[in-house]
């Protein structure tokens, strides 16, 4: 769920609660997250298809920046 007049990111019914600064970073997760439920639609619906040009972009951009950077960090702490 997606607040942006208090920039509040919440996960899973609020159990986590994101502030984030600035409505680019907000605007930015909010594609990002409508961009991953439509692969994981595409994926059930169809899991050996391969995904257009444009998903792939966005799924490469998740793993590339949001999976990576958390892996980067479990590393580091």
């Amino acid at each position: 769920m997606f607040h942006p007049t208090a920039h509040i990111v919440a996960i899973d019914g609020a159990r986590l609660r994101f502030a984030v600064e600035g409505w680019k970073t907000f605007t930015a997760l909010k594609f990002l997250r409508r961009r991953l439920e439509e692969i994981a639609e595409r994926r059930w619906k169809k899991p050996d298809a391969e995904l257009p040009k444009r998903l792939a972009r966005w799924m490469a951009l998740f793993i590339g920046g949001v999976v990576g950077e958390w892996e980067k960090r479990k590393e580091g702490g």
